[in-house]
């Protein structure tokens, strides 16, 4: 007897004898609903390409009600389109499966989805800022608080972007303990630059953030403070910003006497004001 050799028991046959013991594979949690994530899913169909003759599944749920905690699968819900996932999937004989495998990995759910969202699903995104939003001098702060979220497990950014605007949302993911990574692909379409995202579906509404200066300037800032993050300005000017929106103060520092000494001179004034010096 040899363990690749084929084996049947009562009326079930298997191709080998290598069997894969249950296992729970911390890091891939199902969804919200209980359906098998795609990183749970690649993991147990690479894994069938690899010659298992038998695996034995980690715990299912049978109810909602039994659920120990978050991320646990379920065995009774109906996923049409994973089904038809994993049914094409075996269909193919085990050269092809191979082949796929090595060349475009696992099947993957609702690729064409996620191919916008840097191979995130949508319905896990918190919030979205455009390649262009990132690469802006200023943070915004509405990614600020949506680190803070307690749904927040990662800040993912498209790996074609560098330099400072990139790191400073690395900065802040770390100071405020998220984990956070750059992604890149080929594969990738649209405009997405930065995302965070839930390890489950949260479904927002709307993930987008207006671009910082329109908002800025259609709640009353004048066009060449909202324009001039990363400068210094002046005391009166800083009192503008905060009275529009106090989130923005960290876009900004105070001009100094010294600062005006040295030619520097705050965007919010044409002239030469001494009074705003300080």
């Amino acid at each position: 007897m040899r363990i690749f050799d084929s084996i049947r028991i009562k009326n079930v046959n298997f191709k080998n004898r290598v069997v894969m013991a249950p296992m729970v594979p911390f890091g891939m949690p199902a969804d919200q609903d209980g359906m098998m994530g795609n990183e749970l899913l690649h993991h147990y169909l690479q894994r069938t390409a690899n010659g298992m003759g038998l695996m034995i599944c980690q715990s299912l749920s049978v109810t909602s009600q039994s659920r120990s905690g978050s991320g646990e699968m379920e065995v009774y819900m109906d996923n049409t389109l994973q089904t038809e996932s994993i049914s094409n999937w075996v269909q193919k004989d085990k050269l092809e499966q191979a082949l796929m495998v090595g060349m475009h990995r696992a099947p993957e759910l609702k690729h064409d989805e996620k191919i916008y969202y840097l191979g995130e699903f949508k319905e896990r995104v918190l919030k979205k800022l455009t390649k262009k939003q990132v690469l802006e001098a200023a943070v915004y702060p509405e990614i600020i608080q949506s680190l803070k979220d307690p749904r927040a497990n990662k800040l993912i950014i498209d790996g074609s972007l560098s330099g400072s605007s990139v790191q400073k949302y690395r900065k802040l993911a770390r100071k405020l303990g998220v984990p956070n990574t750059e992604r890149s692909d080929p594969e990738f379409k649209g405009d997405t630059g930065l995302i965070i995202v839930s390890d489950q579906a949260v479904a927002v509404e709307d993930i987008t953030i207006p671009e910082r200066s329109i908002r800025l300037e259609e709640l009353g800032l004048s066009s060449a403070l909202a324009r001039a993050a990363g400068r210094k300005l002046c005391k009166t000017c800083l009192q503008k910003v905060a009275a529009i929106d106090k989130n923005e103060l960290i876009n900004y520092r105070k001009l100094t006497w010294a600062d005006r000494l040295c030619g520097d001179r705050c965007p919010g004034h044409d002239k030469v004001d001494a009074g705003n010096f300080v």
